[in-house]
């Protein structure tokens, strides 16, 4: 009947319009990296379908649920805190919400915008102006408002932020106003950004984070270097761990990785797209170090080796190799 018509037609007709889902990227491997060189990455979705946030910068993770209709920060119980966006996501549109003691609006002051992220033009993008009043005390000894304006774009998420303080804060380290913007990103979904030039480590976003989802949580970067692609070493009182990446002008090949494996072909044997080295286990009282292990593998232009002591054994290596590959992968 009509009826039966106009019903099922009402929920598309009240869908149309932008969803936060689309400004909120949320895929496990998703990063940045922002102009100064500090790094962000979903580490991990749970089951629950909660995105876990781990940066450079910071000291632990941030959590945020997403659907079509908002964009939520959440406890670790997947309990509410605030809402980082929310539907309709039109000019005027806003909304509060209290984060500890801090109450705090935010509104849309643009939408339909454009936006230059990483070599590319970005067209839809929408405007948050956020701010967040502190009450005298902590973490600020006077009344401050903390004052955001934030450009998000679809698919690739927020990808400028300018936050200042008012008045501008005595607390060492904070300063009254601070910018940051993505200079690079490796998004599930989004446009590929131009490949630098230079391969470097700037362009092969892996994260101490990632070492430790793997390898275990007392793993810590030691040293990076970009001589001839990226090299980054990472310990643990249990061993070490290296990582190689290299790009080639042309397609890797198999010996591309043997190559930086460091080991001849006899010693390498293959599961199905990866190339493993296993480590040997020497007796105890053997004096020396235990051969180390590692794997390899290529994706596109790109050959990766990973070697590692027998603290970080070849299945905890295949954990890593499938972030490895979306880091590189175009």
């Amino acid at each position: 009947s009509s009826c039966e018509e106009q019903a099922t037609e009402t929920p598309a007709e009240e869908e149309e319009g932008a969803s936060p889902r689309d400004y909120f990227p949320a895929h496990a491997g998703d990063r940045w990296r922002m102009k100064g060189g500090d790094s962000l990455a979903i580490t991990t979705v749970t089951e629950s379908g909660t995105a876990v946030f781990f940066g450079s910068d910071r000291t632990s993770a941030e959590r945020y649920r997403v659907t079509d209709n908002e964009v939520l920060l959440v406890d670790p119980n997947d309990r509410p805190i605030a809402r980082w966006l929310e539907r309709p996501m039109s000019i005027g549109h806003q909304w509060s919400y209290t984060l500890g003691d801090s109450e705090c609006d935010a509104r849309y002051a643009t939408i339909e915008q454009s936006a230059e992220v990483a070599g590319l033009t970005f067209e839809h993008c929408v405007e948050v102006r956020r701010q967040c009043r502190y009450p005298a005390g902590k973490p600020f000894p006077e009344a401050t408002r903390e004052l955001r304006e934030e450009t998000w774009c679809p698919y690739v998420g927020r990808v400028r932020e300018v936050v200042r303080f008012d008045p501008p804060p005595s607390i060492e380290g904070v300063e009254a106003e601070h910018v940051q913007e993505v200079a690079y990103y490796r998004v599930e979904g989004a446009p590929a950004p131009p490949l630098p030039e230079t391969f470097d480590c700037s362009a092969f976003l892996l994260m101490e984070g990632d070492v430790q989802a793997a390898c275990g949580p007392r793993m810590r970067e030691l040293e990076r270097s970009d001589a001839g692609g990226c090299t980054a070493r990472y310990g643990s009182p249990d061993g070490e761990i290296t990582v190689l990446a290299r790009r080639f002008d042309r397609d890797a090949t198999d010996p591309d990785v043997d190559q930086i494996l460091a080991q001849p072909a006899s010693e390498i044997r293959v599961e199905g797209d990866l190339r493993i080295v296993d480590a040997a286990e020497l007796p105890e009282d053997d004096p020396r170090p235990s051969p180390t292990g590692g794997i390899g593998l290529r994706e596109g232009h790109h050959a990766i080796a990973v070697v590692a002591s027998p603290a970080c054994g070849v299945d905890q290596l295949r954990r890593l190799a499938r972030l490895l590959r979306s880091v590189v992968r175009q």
